[in-house]
Order: C-alpha cells, then sequence, then structure tokens
C-alpha cells in the first residue's frame, strides 16, 4: 500500500464563517408552589390588609431572602 500523493496546501479549506446555529429554544418550566406560598396565599384571602403591612414592612421569606410569590389557592 502506498501513500495518497495529496499536497494538502493546495486544497481549499473550510470555513465556518458562515455557518449559523439556529437559536436554542428556552423553556420555562412552571414549578409547583411552595408550601410558604400557599400559606402565604390563605392568610391573604383572609385578610387582605395583611399584604399592605407585609410590603410597608419590607418582610421576605426566611428561606429565599426575596418577597413571597402570592398564588391562587382554593380554600
Amino acid at each position: 500500500m502506498s501513500l495518497l500523493s495529496t499536497d494538502i496546501t493546495k486544497l481549499k479549506r473550510l470555513s465556518l464563517r458562515e455557518v449559523k446555529l439556529p437559536a436554542p429554544e428556552i423553556k420555562e418550566i412552571e414549578k409547583p408552589p411552595t408550601d410558604e406560598e400557599i400559606a402565604y396565599s390563605k392568610l391573604l384571602a383572609r385578610n387582605p390588609l395583611l399584604s399592605k403591612l407585609i410590603e410597608r414592612l419590607n418582610l421576605a421569606s426566611c428561606k429565599t431572602g426575596n418577597t413571597i410569590n402570592r398564588v391562587n389557592v382554593v380554600i
């Protein structure tokens, strides 16, 4: 067997400059409400003035440090 006699320097080089990848799809997964969010929502359903109190005192979640989100919960 013999090696192919091809001069590599004379061949055209391939370029990937023209190649464009499609934009990745971002899938948002909806997470189930936490126990803390459910309890907070039930409290607000009973007494809506608690939301103003929590906003004025800048109260936050002990676990995350962020404000607690209100979710729709059937009592």
